[in-house]
């Protein structure tokens, strides 16, 4: 790293989010990547670090003590928890028996609310120190809707959504004493649309590509830059569609017959085996057919969007390069049916 680049941290850099945000800047030469992952020998982290102006770094949100060694220095951060990995891990350990889950206790995605919490507090943490030091300039913090409080606790299990909104409100309210105020003040929210890479069995609603509004929000060379300034929340969708919408594109996209069809929220409960994840997803899909995928939030509502502030999006036209290039095995047999 010379003196003259800045020093980006992303967390999450094997991830969907931190993977694309490092793509949007590693071959930026004002800048240096420190990509930071739990384990820096797998092949992906392997991968980056042959990249130009991107180092691999160990770092574990679990441990203050890594995110502190990580974050000397920062520039600007990338942060992002991932609940679903909280939850796989937890569930595995419950299956190899290293862990017993008690009946009547926190269910297992209650528990992954929470760890996910307590990892972004950490987080948090770890950065307000590096604003002590005079050194960061911004963190960006990819987040989704409070669901349990603007659907006025119609659905409480979107927990994937809640835990995030629960750290961001720490956050910016300035943690549990005003420790935290000068971060706040130094935080950009980045409220996530969904991941068209998720749903080759599912119509994506949104496509999102996270590095390109992490870009405009740290690259000062960026032409929207100057409109966003520390502080201001941003909508990361690239298009919003609606399931019938996206159908008649896909089909038109692939020149196959294709149409929307709802069924009964109890016909597909009963198709999802895993108790914990049928009550997470009923709820998810209830939320987003009742309030819309970002749940009547007033903080999303009240953040900009990537037209205006002039942040150039793919738009349908990446819709429609997305599904020409996607994975449909997953929806194969329907396709034959």
């Amino acid at each position: 790293m010379s003196s003259q680049q800045k020093l980006l941290i992303v967390i999450g850099a094997t991830g969907a989010q931190g993977g694309s945000v490092l793509s949007a800047f590693g071959a930026d030469p004002a800048w240096c990547i420190r990509a930071l992952t739990r384990n820096p020998r797998s092949s992906s982290a392997q991968a980056l670090a042959s990249l130009p102006n991107v180092e691999v770094a160990h770092c574990s949100a679990s441990d203050p003590a890594s995110l502190r060694a990580a974050f000397s220095g920062a520039n600007a951060i990338f942060a992002v928890t991932d609940f679903w990995g909280i939850l796989s891990s937890l569930a595995s350990e419950v299956k190899e028996g290293k862990t017993v889950h008690e009946e009547g206790s926190k269910t297992l995605n209650e528990t992954a609310r929470d760890i996910e919490v307590e990892y972004a507090k950490n987080i948090f943490a770890a950065a307000a120190a590096e604003v002590g030091e005079g050194v960061l300039e911004r963190l960006v913090w990819s987040s989704l809707p409070y669901t349990t409080r603007h659907t006025e606790g119609k659905y409480t299990r979107v927990y994937h959504f809640d835990g995030k909104a629960m750290a961001t409100e720490y956050l910016l309210k300035g943690g549990k004493a005003g420790e935290l105020t000068g971060l706040a003040a130094r935080t950009s929210v980045v409220w996530i649309g969904c991941y068209a890479e998720n749903h080759a069995n599912m119509p994506p609603f949104k496509i999102q590509k996270t590095g390109l509004f992490v870009s405009a929000l740290l690259n000062e060379a960026h032409p929207a830059h100057s409109s966003i300034p520390r502080g201001v929340a941003l909508r990361a969708s690239t298009i919003s569609l609606s399931p019938a919408d996206f159908m008649n594109v896909w089909s038109e996209t692939l020149q196959l017959p294709g149409r929307y069809e709802e069924v009964a929220m109890e016909d597909f409960a009963a198709s999802i085996e895993d108790l914990g994840l049928r009550g997470e997803i009923i709820d998810t899909l209830g939320m987003h057919a009742e309030y819309g995928y970002f749940g009547g939030n007033d903080e999303v509502e009240a953040s900009v969007g990537p037209e205006e502030v002039g942040i150039e999006t793919p738009g349908i036209e990446g819709l429609k390069e997305w599904i020409r290039t996607a994975d449909w095995s997953g929806v194969a047999g329907k396709l034959e049916d």
